[in-house]
C-alpha cells in the first residue's frame, strides 16, 4: 500500500457501520456511503461489494491512526456488527431506510447500488450537499464486476498523489470522471490492477 511521502504512515480505505443515534466521528479526510435504492439480498453481486468493502480495516482497527490519513467507507446498519465481518451478517442487518433517507436528502436517484462521497459526514444530513461524488455501482452485475467497481473506488480513494497535491476535491473529481469506464470491459489482472477496455 502506498503512503504518505515523509510521513511513515500507510493510508487505507476504513469500514465501519452506520448506526442510528450515533455520531458520526470528524476530520477524517474522506467520507463514504454505501447506498441502496432497494433493500439488498444476498445476491452474488452484493455479497460481492460487502466482502471486498469489509476486507479492508474496520475503524475499530486503526484507532492511532490519524483520522486525516483516512477515506472512511460506512455501511448503515441497524445492529453493531462489532468486529464481525462476515457479509451476508451486513446485509441481513443493513438500515434500508437510513440508506433511503439519505438518497432522497441527497437526491440521487436510480436503482443503484451508490457509493456516495464527500468531504465531511453525511449520515445525518437534511439538506443537499452540492459537491458530492457519486459512483453507481448498478452495471455490476457479476462477482467479478462488482469486485472491479468496488476495486475504482479504493483505488482512487487511496491514492497519495491526490491527497497530497490536491485533498479530497481530487479524488470526488477522478472517482467521477472514470466510473462510466469501469464496469464496461475490465480484466484483473494478477497483481489487482485493472485493465480497462482491453
Amino acid at each position: 500500500m502506498s503512503s504518505l511521502p515523509g510521513a511513515g504512515i500507510h493510508r487505507t480505505v476504513v469500514a465501519a457501520p452506520l448506526l442510528e443515534g450515533e455520531p458520526e466521528e470528524d476530520d477524517f479526510g474522506l467520507y463514504s456511503y454505501l447506498l441502496y435504492a432497494a433493500r439488498p439480498t444476498d445476491t452474488e453481486v452484493n455479497v460481492a461489494i460487502f466482502a471486498e468493502l469489509l476486507s479492508h480495516p474496520l475503524t475499530s482497527e486503526v484507532r492511532q491512526v490519524p483520522h486525516a490519513v483516512l477515506a472512511l467507507t460506512t455501511i448503515p446498519q441497524n445492529m453493531d456488527p462489532g468486529n464481525f465481518v462476515l457479509p451476508q451478517w451486513w446485509i441481513a442487518h443493513y438500515d434500508f431506510d437510513r440508506s433511503l433517507t439519505m438518497l432522497r436528502t441527497q437526491a440521487v436517484t436510480g436503482p443503484g447500488p451508490f457509493i456516495i462521497s464527500n468531504r465531511g459526514p453525511l449520515g445525518s444530513a437534511t439538506l443537499k450537499h452540492p459537491k458530492i461524488a457519486i459512483l453507481d455501482l448498478s452495471a455490476a452485475n457479476s462477482k467479478e464486476s462488482a469486485t472491479a467497481w468496488v476495486r475504482h473506488y479504493v483505488h482512487s480513494a487511496e491514492n497519495p498523489e491526490n491527497w497530497v497535491a490536491h485533498g479530497a476535491e481530487l479524488i470526488l473529481l477522478r472517482i467521477e470522471q472514470h466510473a462510466n469506464k469501469v464496469g464496461q470491459l475490465i480484466k484483473l489482472l494478477p497483481n489487482g490492477d485493472k485493465l480497462i477496455g482491453g
